[in-house]
């Protein structure tokens, strides 16, 4: 289990009542087990927890908000999911079969490629039915902020620019199961991820509220 270095608070979702005041940028990958109609093919605890925590948040009168930057991140995830199952469902049909590229999976089956569309389309449907959109203007001076951002964490690359918005004009809650985030100072993270929740225990940034 990976020990983080914790930098952000953090609050467990699986013991935690949203607020009515709360303001939460809500991660990609949260997006895609809350909104993907196959997304408990690749997850466990995730499409139990965070879809809960939404619906709760929205019932409490909470607002969640969503990064269109998120958008190819989600589609991508969604179309990787649905070249796995395919894969597997060739391997299941003939064993000998060899596994397909996500470039070749992408042009040479089109019916697969439209009902891929058709999920982002409905995924992207039911984010803008459930967040605010969080406008996001990425220039010149983003990028430096992002390389900032880089060399006091440990955020992996795409999610860099989440972080900036965060830390200038976003709300600096986020959901997300991305342990990644808590070594981010100056936020709060809202996770059910183990790890990420036993290291800001051992380091004294778990908040119970």
């Amino acid at each position: 289990m990976i020990l983080y270095r914790v930098q952000a608070d953090v609050v467990d979702i699986r013991l935690d009542t949203p607020r009515n005041e709360d303001e939460f940028l809500v991660d990609t990958c949260v997006w895609y087990w809350t909104t993907y109609s196959r997304a408990s093919s690749s997850a466990h605890y995730q499409t139990t927890h965070y879809p809960a925590y939404i619906a709760k948040a929205r019932q409490n009168g909470a607002t969640a908000r969503w990064c269109p930057l998120t958008t190819a991140e989600l589609a991508h995830r969604i179309e990787c999911t649905e070249l796995d199952l395919f894969n597997s469902g060739r391997r299941q049909a003939h064993p000998t079969a060899q596994d397909l590229s996500l470039k070749a999976y992408r042009h040479l089956h089109q019916t697969e490629r439209s009902r891929v569309v058709s999920e982002c389309e409905s995924a992207l449907a039911q984010v803008r039915s459930m967040a605010t959109p969080l406008v996001a203007i990425c220039d010149d001076s983003m990028s430096t902020d992002a390389l900032r951002v880089a060399g006091g964490s440990e955020i992996g690359a795409y999610d860099l620019f989440m972080a900036v918005l965060m830390m200038s004009d976003g709300p600096a809650n986020i959901v997300t199961d991305d342990g990644d985030f808590v070594t981010v100072p100056g936020i709060c993270v809202f996770t059910a991820n183990e790890a990420a929740l036993k290291s800001a225990k051992m380091q004294n940034h778990l908040l119970t509220r």
